[in-house]
């Protein structure tokens, strides 16, 4: 006779009140109440017949039978997330692309391009996940990836699009009311603004680096 196991939604429940260790935050993540965390953790316990969570006035501690299941709901969920992702995928076939990208990208450089390519490819729907962060494909249902870095990506192929060229800008009434700019140690004459920003082992150039970048190593 097959056991009864705990269904999908019950599983997510103790997933996150055991990364949590707090009905409350598990409930704000999931959109219940910590009230309803809590009634469906004592029904996995009473289903199973295991106490999985140590409770007191303050704080709650997984048991060893707990964290057992802790690990392989994780397990469960994140596999089953996967399975879904590939359906997914296999259902739509080549009709649809999906693509991730950042606002920035999106709205600087890839939506003016967006309708030539539909002319191009009549045939292909596009959809679009605005996120920065990097996406699991096998998770995400998610075909292609634009994103600003070295192009480090374990289990992807990654293609280099364009380099990036940089100069300064300035208000063109800077040009005829304040100190004079003929080359670049003019520059030191003026209040200089940058971004300081890195991510997967690349930096954005900042002054330092298009100073340098000049032949001027005195900069600071």
């Amino acid at each position: 006779m097959a056991r009864l196991l705990p269904g999908t939604r019950a599983l997510r429940t103790l997933e996150a009140a055991a990364r949590h260790l707090n009905f409350t935050r598990a409930a704000d993540e999931l959109g219940l109440t910590p009230a309803a965390v809590s009634h469906q953790i004592k029904e996995i316990e009473d289903q199973l017949g295991l106490v999985l969570f140590t409770r007191t006035s303050r704080t709650i501690r997984l048991t060893e039978a707990g964290t057992v299941l802790f690990d392989a709901s994780a397990d469960a969920l994140d596999l089953l997330g996967r399975a879904v992702s590939r359906a997914q995928k296999l259902t739509r076939g080549t009709a649809l692309l999906k693509v991730t990208l950042d606002a920035q990208f999106a709205s600087k450089w890839l939506m003016r391009r967006v309708d030539d390519f539909r002319k191009r490819h009549t045939d292909i729907e596009l959809r679009f996940d605005i996120a920065y962060e990097v996406r699991d494909f096998e998770l995400d249902d998610i075909d292609v990836g634009i994103r600003f870095g070295a192009g480090k990506y374990p289990g992807l192929r990654t293609h280099r699009l364009f380099d990036n060229i940089l100069i300064p800008v300035c208000s063109p009434s800077l040009l005829t009311s304040g100190p004079p700019l003929r080359e670049p140690r003019d520059l030191f004459n003026h209040t200089l603004a940058h971004i300081e920003w890195s991510r997967q082992g690349v930096t954005w150039p900042n002054w330092r680096m298009w100073m340098a970048a000049a032949g001027i190593n005195d900069f600071d």
